[in-house]
């Protein structure tokens, strides 16, 4: 059987980054990390020509094709598009696909931007479709048309379309078509995952890396790089941007508690993750799939995808459980202030055994300068711009999103989420914020450069990582707040409220 070489990594994401990721290292394991699940059931092969596949339905009469009562898997030739030699498809298949593509069924899109979503035979031929029937001529990539991003009333992701999706997608990557069992569960709508450019893990996560003291690292760190900053049980971290764009992902252990740093790039969303849930203790990875543009991550103990801007479960074994990770708060700043603030941090070593260009802008600059998105979404929120900023604050279903500028511009701002009073505070350099539990209190002044907020009674609390200390000793604890773009928002949490001053 031919196979489709891949002439470079097909990944937009990573031409975003600017480069391939890949590596021959051998990450750490923890001690403490629960055995992967190797049960990978045996999966059907794609069906021999029936009466029912789409070379026996070719050059069908309009209005009566019906792509759910074919199984597309016959348009599946191949048995890996990975390898070397290029994939042509015989006559017989790029008919039945121009039947498809022509056929004006609501169900037929979901076929097509699967089959053009991966580096298939048939992507540039769908494109050629696609360009007649949105009369785009100049259109290059499935981005150049939005309005696939929206499912089409009348269809439904159907068995025989589950099957196709669990087919072709592993046959990029074998594991995709174990994530995708039509066995397991899932919550989000199948149509809607899309295969990000790269296989599981290829954008390699750091297990258990190195650090160095805030004295070894200004002496790579400029004042101005971002970084996410944590606190857990004294052991406070700095971890920058710059490096982490080329990971998205990184299992350690931070005060004594198994933590998670999932970072999805194309939503400006770094979480970190609290890794012990019911009972259990899990470690994740990148599975190389995405949804509504947002990293699905997976974790090493039963392989179920989850979705990295809620913590909960999507695909697989763990769904319909009720389960949802502990979010740890986090500060999304720049090194320059993490460090004023935290001069006893330590940073994520730079030396980490990869062979990237960490310098400032080489990962995911151009996507970060630009206000498209490489994988279009269905929702669109005018309120803000898709790629604006904001600093999301969760509290379980519960989230508002304050716009990073407003936030900035007012220094403070007391909201209850959840029936729960809190306060919004602007960090210095107005790129991030943290939030606090606030009680009956109200907050009227900040002095942020001195790390002070000031209580309607007059009172002064100093800013700290865990909370808000007032001259007494009383602390009002620390709520969890990360940033994003305000398209995740918008696209994944339908009913989080947006701050508007």
């Amino acid at each position: 059987m031919h196979r489709l070489w891949l002439l470079a990594v097909p990944a937009l994401v990573l031409a975003a980054c600017g480069g391939a990721a890949s590596s021959d290292d051998t990450a750490r394991s923890d001690p403490a990390e629960q055995s992967v699940v190797e049960d990978q059931a045996a999966q059907p092969d794609a069906p021999a020509q029936a009466a029912d596949t789409p070379a026996a339905t070719a050059n069908a009469e309009p209005g009566t094709y019906d792509p759910d009562a074919i199984d597309q898997r016959g348009l599946l030739f191949w048995d890996s598009l990975t390898g070397e030699g290029f994939l042509t498809a015989p006559d017989s298949l790029l008919e039945a696909l121009d039947t498809l593509a022509t056929s004006g069924h609501p169900g037929a899109d979901k076929y097509l931007v699967d089959l053009a979503n991966v580096p298939t035979p048939y992507a540039l031929r769908i494109i050629e479709h696609l360009r007649v029937r949105f009369d785009r001529p100049d259109a290059m990539t499935l981005s150049d048309f939005p309005e696939l991003a929206v499912l089409p009333e009348g269809d439904t992701q159907t068995p025989r379309y589950l099957e196709f999706k669990r087919t072709l997608f592993g046959s990029i990557d074998p594991t995709f078509g174990i994530f995708l069992s039509e066995r397991f569960p899932h919550t989000l709508d199948a149509r809607e995952v899309r295969y990000g450019g790269v296989g599981v893990d290829v954008i390699p996560p750091l297990e258990f890396p190195g650090y160095v003291s805030a004295d070894e690292a200004s002496a790579w760190l400029n004042a101005d790089d971002e970084v996410v900053g944590v606190s857990i049980e004294g052991d406070v971290r700095a971890f920058p941007l710059r490096i982490l764009g080329w990971h998205e992902m990184l299992n350690d252990t931070v005060g004594g508690v198994p933590i998670s740093l999932a970072y999805c790039t194309l939503c400006g969303s770094a979480i970190v993750y609290d890794g012990r849930l019911d009972g259990a203790l899990y470690r994740f990875g990148t599975s190389g799939l995405l949804y509504r543009s947002n990293k699905l991550m997976y974790d090493r103990t039963t392989r179920t995808l989850w979705n990295q801007f809620t913590g909960q479960p999507a695909w697989g074994s763990l769904v319909d459980q009720g389960l949802r990770l502990t979010a740890i708060p986090s500060t999304y700043t720049t090194w320059g202030e993490w460090v004023a603030a935290n001069p006893n941090t330590t940073v994520l070593d730079v030396n980490t055994g990869f062979p990237f260009d960490y310098s400032p802008g080489a990962a995911y600059a151009s996507y970060n300068s630009s206000p498209d998105l490489i994988f279009q979404v269905p929702v669109t929120d005018d309120r803000l711009a898709q790629k604006d900023e904001v600093f999301v604050v969760t509290e379980g279903e519960a989230l508002i999103a304050f716009p990073v500028t407003a936030l900035a511009q007012a220094s403070l701002v007391n909201e209850t989420l959840a029936d729960r009073p809190i306060v919004a505070i602007a960090t210095p350099d107005g790129m991030g914020g943290r939030a606090f539990e606030r009680g009956a209190r109200e907050f009227v002044a900040a002095d942020l450069a001195a790390g002070v907020v000031t209580d309607a009674d007059g009172v002064d609390w100093t800013i700290e990582e865990t909370g808000l200390r007032s001259p007494g000793g009383e602390i009002l604890p620390r709520v969890n707040g990360s940033n994003a773009f305000w398209f995740a928002v918008a696209n994944l949490v339908p009913d989080a409220r947006l701050y508007e001053p």
